[in-house]
């Protein structure tokens, strides 16, 4: 198996060369570096060059000529990668020596995954360990999926033909959502990098960042809390999630021959099916808290007698939708 590293860089010359240093200690080694650096003005593309002679693998280094901005840096670096099995990195963290090793082993005895997702430990900016985020997320009473963070994420080369071109709102949320809708992302329960946070982060686009990646969860948020950050109008929410959806739906029926091709036709249409349903749920519920007083409660009821609060959180969603 083939392996790439897709790298996105931009004025990251202070901690850029941990991260590159990481690369060459690997276990095993990629195949190669593919870095697109978008309009540096600093040291960044010097410290890149100077890495390129010295690494034992192939390292392409691709200068923009205008500022593409963060999404579509880091697409551009995807699209040029050759590699069955591709990295994406960030420019400030850094790997523990046997992530490529851990991922290709993984993916190998889990052929039908075509996205994996490993932990890693958040860390000040002097990578002082701080916790694991996939512990954040279990204590915080969530499940794996909630863990979307490019830079702890591999493809197999076939997701990358589905998924690319990605969303504007992000790559890494488009990319691991959508694999998800399918059921064709693993999790590997493993820290495999240090997660770098500091005050000049370009590249932090993981949900949940504000819990998971700045402190340590140390206890499940109550009921009475998720309730209480949870009366407010949801419908601007869900509007947008309704329009997400649309899109997510519109590329799988896009690719529709291409994924059935290489033999994953029942995931797809299992994915379209979980879609609409949960864009017409969702759509539901905009046009039910749409309603004031009696009619509100009776629509709620009648939501609930249907068995639609199944698709949320059962009778804590219908509270908040009597409440709200």
């Amino acid at each position: 198996m083939k392996t790439s590293i897709a790298m996105a860089t931009y004025n990251g010359a202070k901690y850029l060369q941990e991260q590159l240093d990481s690369f060459a200690a690997q276990t095993r080694v990629p195949d190669e570096l593919v870095i697109c650096d978008d309009h540096s003005s600093d040291a960044t593309v010097a410290t890149l060059s100077r890495f390129a002679q010295t690494a034992s693998f192939n390292v392409r280094i691709v200068v923009n000529d205008v500022n593409l901005g963060f999404v579509q840096n880091f697409e551009r670096a995807l699209s040029l990668c050759k590699g069955d099995l591709i990295f994406l990195s960030d420019q400030d963290d850094v790997w523990f020596d046997s992530k490529i090793e851990e991922i290709v082993r993984y993916m190998e005895e889990n052929p039908r995954y075509l996205v994996v997702t490993n932990d890693q430990i958040i860390t000040d900016a002097d990578l002082i360990p701080i916790g694991s985020v996939m512990a954040n997320i279990r204590t915080g009473g969530f499940e794996p999926s909630y863990l979307v963070a490019g830079c702890c994420t591999a493809i197999r080369r076939a997701w990358l033909d589905v998924a690319l071109p990605v969303h504007p709102t992000g790559h890494d949320h488009w990319i691991c959502e959508l694999a998800d809708f399918m059921r064709v992302r693993g999790f590997y329960d493993r820290p495999l990098q240090y997660y770098r946070r500091h005050g000049s982060s370009l590249s932090k686009n993981m949900v949940g960042t504000g819990s998971w990646g700045t402190r340590k969860v140390t206890k499940r948020r109550t009921f009475w809390e998720k309730l209480r950050y949870g009366l407010a109008d949801a419908r601007p929410g869900w509007r947008k999630e309704c329009d997400r959806l649309l899109e997510f739906q519109n590329r799988l029926d896009q690719r529709a021959h291409h994924i059935d091709a290489f033999g994953y036709q029942e995931c797809r249409l299992a994915a379209l099916e979980k879609i609409r349903l949960k864009r017409d749920m969702l759509e539901k519920r905009i046009a039910l808290l749409s309603r004031g007083g009696w009619e509100r409660t009776v629509a709620v009821l009648s939501f609930w007698r249907a068995g639609a609060y199944g698709h949320f959180e059962g009778w804590k969603s219908a509270i908040k939708d009597l409440l709200r």
